[in-house]
């Protein structure tokens, strides 16, 4: 893993829980991992998304929109199936953020996952990894097995909340992909 470098003054923010081994759930559970999940289940689809504004959290593209507009946009009753994509290709000019989140706190993903699911009503999440960190699928496959087997994705309840996430994870040649299929109990590797 690479050696992180900070300012003694710089208020971590997405770093926070680098380096204190938050790739392990219970560590991360210690760090107050999935609080935030928890609290979405209590919150419902309508409280996620209020919250989300109210923060006035903007992506990362280049029009920066925000996060809990984007959300609201997101038909409410319609048949289609929603997903939730996470993008970790690091292909953004002078960012490298991506790598370091998937190597360092991969439950922050899916706890992020979880909370974006809750708020449009998703059953089915993607998180995409380029190629060239091939070594991040193993690190996101377990974190992923470790969720599920803690309850925090699958058919189990949370808080008394369900998060609709039952299991399977997939590999492709050249890109990888963890996901969450809905109705796809079985835990699979596809390549093709």
């Amino acid at each position: 893993m690479a050696y992180l470098v900070s300012h003694p003054d710089e208020v971590k923010v997405i770093s926070y829980r680098f380096g204190k081994g938050a790739t392990d759930i219970d560590k991360y559970l210690e760090l107050d991992g999935y609080k935030s999940a928890r609290k979405a289940i209590e919150l419902g689809a309508e409280g996620i998304i209020a919250e989300m504004k109210a923060s006035n959290l903007r992506g990362r593209g280049g029009a920066g929109f925000p996060t809990g507009m984007k959300w609201s946009f997101v038909p409410k009753q319609s048949a289609k199936p929603k997903y939730v994509l996470v993008n970790g290709d690091e292909s953004e000019p002078g960012t490298c953020k991506d790598r370091l989140i998937f190597e360092h706190d991969p439950h922050s993903v899916i706890e992020g996952v979880i909370i974006a699911g809750l708020a449009i009503g998703s059953k089915m999440g993607f998180i995409y990894l380029r190629g060239e960190y091939r070594y991040l699928l193993k690190i996101m496959e377990k974190a992923i097995d470790d969720a599920y087997a803690k309850g925090f994705l699958g058919t189990q309840r949370i808080s008394g909340g369900a998060v609709p996430f039952p299991r399977r994870t997939c590999a492709l040649p050249g890109k990888s992909f963890g996901c969450e299929p809905a109705f796809a109990p079985q835990h699979a590797r596809c390549s093709g």
